[in-house]
């Protein structure tokens, strides 16, 4: 059961009960400004949409923003990620969520959105941030270098892993990638990081901070800070998605899932573990 709560303070005294379908069940009690409901977990595409029109006649803007957690995959997720996970799901091709400069969002938007498509198939994703201990990382084939034989130099870069569950056979999903949509990992990573390069002379070596979609879809809090540099006019390079920030931006971690180091907090199911190009070939995802 998950816990709704809004804190308008319009909303006068009353109570809704919203059955959506089997998989839904809400009771909202409204007092003094204070809206509490609890509901069963909503994985579907279409029994969320009608959850989220049903409840945004009940609230007003506002309220609606205040609420926590009614799109959520897991309780306590942030009431203000719910303008990403909408916008994600009404996107008409996954193309269609890309930002330039925001593969952290990007890949947010599209884990969503693969998760509430592929509801009994949750743990066959995962987010990877490509990156390296200088935070210097050289990657062929992306679409920002018009020639494939220059790479490109991220400080650091987020893709999205699904695993078939029958063949076991990992392919990659990377917006930024001249490569086909979704490739295989293996050849993903050899064209990408090809060893033609001596990444290790230059100390360039790339590492892959790997974490399940489900808790970075939770725990990610992102307040864009990175992307305020303009250019020589004194303008925007990297323009802001129309969606508001994805989290709390008082509690910004991005840093944390994009770190190279590893620490002791590193778990699957919080901000990722470390692994090189030959573990993350070899990982049993």
């Amino acid at each position: 059961m998950y816990l709704l709560i809004t804190t308008g303070k319009t909303v006068s005294q009353k109570k809704h009960r919203i059955a959506i379908s089997t998989l839904l069940l809400v009771n909202l009690s409204y007092d003094g400004g204070l809206a509490i409901g609890a509901f069963v977990p909503v994985y579907s595409q279409s029994a969320h949409l009608q959850f989220y029109s049903a409840l945004s006649s009940l609230l007003s803007q506002s309220e609606l923003f205040d609420c926590a957690g009614y799109f959520s995959i897991n309780p306590g997720a942030s009431c203000h990620k719910t303008e990403a996970a909408t916008t994600a799901l009404e996107a008409d091709r996954d193309e269609a969520l890309y930002f330039a400069h925001y593969c952290e969002e990007n890949v947010w938007r599209l884990a969503y959105r693969k998760m509430m498509q592929n509801e009994h198939n949750r743990n066959r994703y995962h987010v990877v941030f490509c990156t390296n201990r200088k935070k210097c990382l050289p990657m062929f084939y992306q679409t920002i270098t018009r020639n494939n034989r220059i790479p490109c130099v991220w400080n650091y870069h987020c893709i999205l892993l699904e695993t078939n569950a029958t063949s076991t056979e990992t392919v990659v999903f990377d917006m930024d990638s001249q490569l086909p949509f979704p490739y295989p990992l293996d050849r993903y990573l050899d064209r990408t990081f090809p060893s033609t390069m001596d990444y290790a002379a230059e100390d360039l070596e790339p590492v892959f901070r790997t974490v399940q979609a489900s808790a970075y879809i939770e725990n990610l809090s992102n307040d864009r800070s990175g992307k305020e540099f303009c250019d020589v006019a004194n303008d925007w390079i990297a323009h802001s998605p129309t969606y508001k920030e994805i989290g709390e931006v008082t509690s910004a971690n991005l840093d944390q899932f994009s770190a190279p180091q590893k620490s002791q907090r590193d778990s699957l199911s919080e901000f990722g573990v470390i692994l090189s190009k030959n573990e993350i070939l070899e990982y049993s995802f």
